[in-house]
């Protein structure tokens, strides 16, 4: 039997996209023959609960283990209620920070390496190897971020010669916010020496976009395997669009700072200026987290009245939300990253379908992706929203493009093929 162990950080009941990759390759791995067991904490920081989750991956065993997190001592340290779940994005905010904040802050960038979990990687080895013992696994799968997960993986596969696949969903040191911590010099120097070993040592390496995989290849001067996120073909098998007498301007997941698409708000803020029919039909639907940044942006453009703002939903309400769209709203993070940056929601709005109005660069992954796609179009970050291309967009509407290589199922087959190389 093919055994193999996922350790990654998230997992159901946990929400949101970091849990979608890895949920659904396990359930098509396991079609596909292999016998998965997943490594997870029992007791993570999860900002997203989605209890829904759970019985899609009743039949995948899991392996829980305990977590030590300084998000308490943040939390006592910032007066934040204890209950409330931190968001991974907190530190990309622009909004003020205390002084104990800024000091709970630095303790998180220069005591805990890769990451806030880093307590969890000797305890989860010891596990991992105890559990080996009995299980004989033939191989170890980490996806992250988080980084801990990795170096887990690496010490298990240094231990004990099981071959091992490093999944990196996003980048290490390229991360958008990483310039953004506060970090000494000798921090970021462990950090690049850690991204270096993840890379030399993997028997495997997986990325989700080719410019993810070209940076980690020009870093580690070997071969990066591409294998993008995309969307379950389950979720949209009985999907139908659903119209309305409004213009729904459509967006779910985390907006934050970095990602609020100012020309597209003050595109929207002149079309209900001069035009009666979109002030009154317009809809702005923000689904999840939103930024201070975003809704001042929004604020200013005099768009209060049309914005309908929802806290995260379970992934089945957001699909159902989505058939309402007009147009699905994919901002990208205004950073240096930003070529290599492709949302998981992108894929699920391939599938529908739908128009789709990106923000970010045109020679990105994104941008290539879109590019043939009559009914989407992408605005560079500073550059001013075409009505013309808008319109033309929403009259196309639906356009049923061959969206199969982003189906799960054939990408989980591209896992599959990786892992029988290492036999």
């Amino acid at each position: 039997m093919k055994k193999v162990l996922v350790i990654t950080y998230y997992w159901p009941p946990s929400g949101g996209t970091g849990v979608q990759r890895w949920m659904h390759f396990s359930l098509y791995l396991k079609k596909l023959g292999w016998d998965i067991v997943i490594f997870t904490p029992i007791n993570p920081e999860a900002p997203i609960i989605d209890e829904k989750l759970k019985e899609l991956v009743k039949d995948i065993r899991v392996e829980y283990s305990k977590i030590w997190e300084p998000f308490g001592l943040y939390k006592l340290l910032t007066r934040k209620d204890k209950k409330n779940q931190i968001q991974p994005g907190f530190i990309r905010q622009n909004k003020k920070k205390s002084i104990l904040e800024r000091f709970a802050l630095w303790i998180r960038a220069n005591l805990f390496i890769p990451d806030a979990k880093s307590n969890w990687i000797k305890p989860a080895v010891v596990e991992i190897l105890k559990l080996h013992q009995k299980e004989r696994f033939t191989h170890v799968i980490s996806s992250g971020p988080p980084h801990t997960v990795h170096l887990i993986a690496q010490s298990v596969k240094n231990k004990t010669g099981i071959k091992w696949l490093a999944d990196f969903r996003d980048p290490w040191t390229n991360i958008d916010w990483f310039s953004k911590l506060p970090m000494t010099n000798n921090t970021i120097k462990k950090h690049f020496e850690l991204q270096k070993s993840v890379l030399d040592q993997a028997d495997i390496v997986v990325a989700v976009t080719s410019e993810m995989a070209r940076e980690f290849s020009e870093f580690s001067k070997r071969e990066i395997n591409v294998v993008t996120n995309g969307y379950a073909p389950n979720d949209f098998k009985d999907f139908k669009s659903i119209k309305t007498n409004k213009i729904i301007f459509f967006h779910h997941g985390s907006m934050n700072a970095d990602r609020n698409p100012f020309k597209l708000w003050e595109y929207l803020g002149k079309k209900v200026n001069e035009n009666e029919s979109w002030k009154k039909q317009l809809e702005i639907q923000l689904i999840g987290s939103v930024d201070f940044s975003v809704l001042e942006s929004i604020e200013l453009n005099n768009l209060n009245s049309n914005l309908i703002l929802k806290p995260f939903l379970p992934h089945d309400k957001v699909i159902e939300a989505l058939s309402y769209a007009t147009i699905c709203i994919l901002p990208l993070n205004n950073t240096p990253n930003a070529t290599g940056i492709m949302p998981n929601k992108l894929f699920e709005y391939l599938a529908t379908g739908k128009p789709i109005l990106a923000v970010g660069p045109k020679n990105g992954d994104v941008a290539k992706s879109i590019s043939e796609l009559k009914n989407s179009c992408i605005f560079d970050f500073d550059e001013e929203i075409d009505d013309l291309k808008i319109q033309q967009c929403i009259q196309i509407g639906i356009v049923n493009e061959d969206v199969q290589k982003y189906n799960r199922e054939n990408l989980a087959s591209e896992i599959n093929q990786l892992l029988i190389s290492l036999n």
